[in-house]
């Protein structure tokens, strides 16, 4: 559904201009979504419905050509220019947004309509969000069932409509995440590279790219310190510098690797000199800490999101170096980030998820030859590991 944005957003509404409901083409399939993208290709249509402000069915019109309705952040200019050459004065067309997405279910008993708010607008594409199910009887005409999805009051606006209110987390201060640790030497970059390839090229049923974040890259050395006691703050403490100057304090709890570990961060920390023994001595008083190796970390990570709940993962291919030693340590993680909000959204469907995109993940290590052990194995236990090492005679 294209329309004036002004029935998504709070600002002035052209009373007279129509709707426009664009027929896309039908999937295979019969799957829910949580949210979907729309690429341009994805667009392409023939036929237009022009639908009035109340819902009335004014027009259908065919299109002289198939060819893609919207891109980016505007109309196609092909399709803008088919609009005009209709020479219908309804339809406005320097007002149009997209506005919905309707996906129509066949079921057993009845028809299923899901409405998906326009959320976001990337080069890439448009990402639609559900806001709301509805059982549709199949008898209202498409006017009806177009402005009745578009007033349908599921409260979900501002968070689907709000770059920065899009996401919420659950069990925050929680590190949830899987380790796959590389036994042999393939280069980070090239399992990064097959990963985002994979997942582009609709390898990885079920989900899409992080629209318009699908890759980060990281380097930056750290400084650890295991921390010993007291009991609830057993795990690490670390120091990673910023070109400012200052520095992140990340801490991490936990007794032994475990899929859950606690967390918290400090950003643009002032350590006069890098001095970590008098920072923690003045901060961090209560704890028995003992310096580690520090080391130096590339990661690449391929920002995912389930397709069918909502859930955003990374695909997080690192490579560590002890620089005491060289030593190095390859792995694939995967870790929950955080969750879109939806109708529909449950924290009940995060580690089911996530082990659905560890399999896919496997999969693609295992068709490359890649051999990986499945574990938890933090950085903290790499360290040691590498001090063990040391203290062995030659």
């Amino acid at each position: 559904m294209l329309g004036d944005v002004g029935w998504q957003f709070s600002v002035h509404k052209s009373d007279s201009a129509a709707l426009l409901v664009v027929d896309l083409a039908a999937e295979p399939g019969d799957t829910e979504l949580a949210v979907e993208v729309l690429t341009a290709t994805d667009t392409r249509t023939s036929q237009v419905s022009v639908i009035s402000a109340e819902g009335a069915h004014l027009a259908v019109h065919q299109l002289p050509e198939a060819m893609a309705s919207w891109s980016g952040g505007s109309i196609e200019p092909a399709f803008r220019e088919a609009l005009r050459q209709l020479g219908d004065p309804r339809i406005e067309v320097d007002t149009l947004a997209p506005l919905l997405l309707l996906r129509l279910h066949a079921g057993t008993d009845a028809l299923r309509l899901e409405a998906l708010m326009a959320s976001r607008l990337r080069k890439a594409g448009a990402l639609f969000t559900r806001v709301a199910t509805l059982a549709y009887d199949g008898a209202e005409p498409i006017g009806a069932i177009a402005i009745g999805a578009l007033t349908y009051p599921h409260g979900l606006t501002d968070s689907v409509s709000t770059e920065t209110q899009v996401y919420t987390g659950f069990e925050r201060g929680t590190e949830i995440e899987v380790k796959l640790t590389v036994q042999d030497d393939t280069p980070v970059w090239a399992l990064a590279s097959a990963m985002y390839q994979k997942l582009e090229q609709g390898g990885m049923p079920g989900f899409v790219a992080d629209l318009g974040n699908e890759m980060q890259r990281w380097q930056f050395t750290m400084h650890m310190y295991e921390v010993l006691a007291p009991e609830a703050s057993i795990g690490y403490i670390s120091f990673s510098p910023k070109p400012s100057g200052k520095f992140v304090v990340h801490q991490k709890m936990f007794r032994e690797d475990a899929l859950r570990r606690q967390e918290s961060s400090r950003y643009d920390v002032e350590i006069p000199g890098g001095d970590f023994d008098a920072y923690l001595a003045m901060d961090y008083p209560e704890l028995v800490v003992r310096r580690m190796p520090s080391y130096r970390r590339s990661r690449f990570d391929v920002n995912i999101e389930s397709a069918l709940t909502g859930h955003f993962f990374g695909i997080e291919i690192d490579e560590v170096t002890e620089l005491s030693s060289g030593k190095t340590l390859r792995q694939v993680e995967i870790e929950y980030h955080h969750s879109r909000v939806h109708q529909g959204l449950s924290p009940s469907t995060i580690e089911v998820e996530m082990e659905r995109l560890i399999a896919v993940v496997r999969r693609e290590l295992a068709d490359r030859g890649v051999a990986v052990e499945r574990s938890f194995y933090s950085k903290l236990s790499f360290l040691k590991d590498c001090e063990k090492s040391a203290a062995l005679p030659t």
